[in-house]
Parts: C-alpha cells; sequence; structure tokens
C-alpha cells in the first residue's frame, strides 16, 4: 500500500439542521467551504505497517577470589546477556459507527467500506429499513437514505450496538 506523502484535499460532510449527515454531501477541497454547516472528516485510511525495534544494553560481572595459604584459589566468573526485540504492528484503521436509514419510497442504495477491507460494498436497502455499519470511508447513499453518526469509533459493526 503506497503512501501519499501530500495530501492537499480535505474530506468534508454536509449537516443538516437536525444534525444528520445530507446524502452524497461528501466533498474534497482545500478549505472548508462557507455556506452551510460542513464538518471535516478522515478522508484518507490508515493501515500502514510500523516497525519498533529494542535492543537492551549488555551487562558483564566478574569476580576474583585468592587465598593464601599453603596453595592459592583462583576462581573466576563471568557473565554476559545481550536481548534484541523486534516487533511488526499494523496500526489498527480508523473506522466509524454510521446509521444508514431509508425514509424513501423504494429500496435505495447505499455505499460503505467495511473496517479493515479495502474495497467499497453498494448494498440495497428496502424502504423503511435500517442498519447500523462500521465503515473506514464516509457512507453515502441514494435520495431517501438517511446516514447518521460517524463519530463514534470501532472495530466492527457490534462495536456500535
Amino acid at each position: 500500500m503506497a503512501t501519499i506523502d501530500k495530501r492537499p484535499l480535505k474530506a468534508y460532510v454536509r449537516f443538516d439542521g437536525t444534525g444528520r449527515i445530507v446524502p452524497s454531501s461528501l466533498i474534497l477541497r482545500r478549505k472548508k467551504p462557507k455556506v452551510g454547516n460542513w464538518v471535516e472528516i478522515p478522508a484518507y485510511e490508515c493501515c500502514e505497517p510500523t516497525t519498533s525495534t529494542t535492543t537492551s544494553s549488555t551487562s558483564s560481572s566478574t569476580t576474583t577470589t585468592t587465598s593464601s595459604t599453603s596453595s592459592t584459589t583462583t576462581t573466576t566468573s563471568s557473565s554476559s546477556s545481550t536481548t534484541t526485540t523486534t516487533s511488526t504492528t499494523t496500526a489498527l484503521p480508523v473506522c466509524f459507527c454510521y446509521t444508514v436509514t431509508n425514509e424513501g419510497l423504494v429500496t435505495g442504495n447505499y455505499t460503505f467500506t467495511t473496517c479493515g477491507l479495502a474495497e467499497p460494498t453498494t448494498t440495497g436497502l428496502a424502504p423503511a429499513g435500517s442498519v447500523i455499519v462500521c465503515s473506514s470511508t464516509v457512507v453515502t447513499g441514494d435520495d431517501g437514505i438517511v446516514i447518521t453518526g460517524g463519530t463514534n469509533p470501532c472495530l466492527s459493526a457490534e462495536d456500535c450496538i
């Protein structure tokens, strides 16, 4: 997965007077629009692996004992240890809970990206139907599809209930 170093465009969605996201209002711009209630949202998925290496220092000790009688005894002991730990972790994706409701009179489609997957999914929703999804991208929908939420983080739809 390639990394984009420069991301000049930001994602914004518009909220209506009741605090719901206006369907299909997602736009990419450098600056927030002046007219309307627009809120910036995460636009890029994060899942680049990071690698960290930890190395502990080496310690050693030596003990010498000498006694004087008819014979000389010398005892020498030494020990040393080195520990190196390398771990690779994958950053968790940034996902949010959304409630998708069809207030239209016909089946409407909505599109989201299941948390942890790369490809978006388009699904139909029957009239008066409602579903909760955990998406790594902004959920969009046809006319009549009302999308709310997008503020509570999640890793799966079960986290949204």
